[in-house]
């Protein structure tokens, strides 16, 4: 068992404070690094934040009391939870919180396009659990996708929770400023134009970031990608960001309204997710525009036709096969050379039958053979307008 002096950084297999080993590494940040430890006292693992252990402004005990006051004052399943904290006295500084399983959604943008609904589920956890901290009246002031971590769900049918980490550079709104005035804190790639020009951090600039964030997720491309950070920073001094319009008008909306160059003009977190959560909901549910089309052609040929019975399908498709070739129905829908049906009825249902084929063939969909038993006529059954007050049992499901 060894113990790091104060300005000996802890490596792998170190204990802290007799009680949590670091047993690996999983990140690396501007203030420190992030292992995965064991508490050795709780038995169970945890996620242990060292900061470096070199003295530097930013890097006072002021901002490491800030960090771990913002995070224990704050209760929300999409931010992580502190267990315990070092930030003052001899020995290293750092952080225990809880070890989120899953993976990080920067992993997850560079897996493979993302839907409409899962990135409204995104967001509507993040902007749900940034209302949170501007309530407590906190700026995250790095949200990025690193920084997010997809919760492992419980049941496999469940989707996953985003998780909002790392509140390394997160700014008090009421505490006292604890960098000099005009100095940038955060990732270039995701900083808001007032943190650009060195403005005080407030609770828009969450918001725009998300927003670059949320446009990243659905083109898997960031919208001020430079060849250098200076050309990176700069860009949103002079241009905003291209919102993508192929996803829908809700987003185009929301996002243009998150990456106003304004900060006053953008949405509070509270509305964001409030309409991420409306975008994700009718994409989920709203079926494809083919799918559509066919139902509401489907719905107009069979409105006005008459309640048939499978009885009638099959002595329709009977009448069919019997029929001399070429015959052709009378104005009275009698087939000149057929054999006339019970009051007409198995002639209507032909031509039911043969148009509501006809519109499944144009939609792509093989239409079902009527004359089999009764499990191969029941898709065209339900095709109808009811079920029959005629018929003995209702059709199969």
């Amino acid at each position: 068992m060894s113990y790091a002096p104060a300005l000996v950084a802890p490596q792998t297999g170190d204990v802290l404070d007799a009680r949590y080993r670091l047993a690996e590494r999983l990140g690396a940040g501007a203030m420190g690094r992030v292992y995965r430890a064991r508490d050795e006292v709780l038995r169970r693992d945890v996620a242990v934040k060292v900061y470096d252990a070199e003295p530097r402004d930013d890097l006072d005990p002021g901002r490491r009391a800030a960090e771990a006051r913002a995070l224990a004052s704050l209760d929300h399943p999409s931010l992580v939870t502190l267990y315990d904290a070092r930030v003052t006295g001899d020995g290293p500084a750092y952080l225990v919180m809880e070890l989120v399983p899953g993976r990080t959604l920067q992993h997850r943008i560079e897996t493979g396009p993302m839907s409409s609904a899962e990135v409204a589920a995104i967001v509507h956890d993040l902007a749900d659990a940034l209302a949170t901290v501007h309530a407590a009246g906190i700026v995250h002031r790095d949200i990025k996708p690193s920084n997010v971590l997809l919760r492992t769900p419980l049941r496999r049918s469940d989707p996953p929770t985003a998780v909002l980490a790392d509140f390394g550079v997160a700014h008090l709104l009421d505490a006292p400023r604890l960098t000099a005035p005009g100095m940038i804190i955060g990732t270039a790639a995701y900083l808001a134009p007032e943190q650009v020009r060195g403005e005080a951090p407030q609770a828009a600039s969450d918001v725009y970031a998300l927003g670059l964030l949320t446009i990243e997720m659905l083109t898997r491309l960031h919208p001020f990608h430079g060849a250098t950070i200076e050309e990176t920073v700069l860009a949103r001094l002079h241009r905003q960001p291209v919102v993508p319009g192929d996803h829908g008008y809700p987003w185009k909306s929301l996002l243009t309204a998150m990456t106003s160059p304004e900060p006053r003009e953008r949405p509070t977190a509270d509305e964001v997710a409030a309409r991420a959560a409306t975008i994700g909901a009718t994409s989920a549910v709203r079926p494809s525009p083919r799918r559509e089309a066919r139902a509401r052609m489907l719905a107009e040929a069979t409105a006005t036709a008459p309640t048939l019975t499978l009885a009638d399908l099959a002595e329709a498709n009977d009448a069919a096969e019997d029929a001399p070739e070429g015959a052709v129905a009378t104005r009275r829908g009698r087939p000149r050379g057929g054999r006339p049906g019970a009051h007409g009825r198995p002639t209507g249902a032909a031509a039911m039958l043969t148009g509501i084929h006809a519109l499944l063939a144009l939609f792509g969909d093989k239409p079902t053979t009527i004359g089999g038993d009764a499990s191969e006529a029941a898709p065209i059954a339900r095709a109808s307008a009811g079920p029959s007050p005629r018929a003995a049992t209702p059709p199969a499901a």
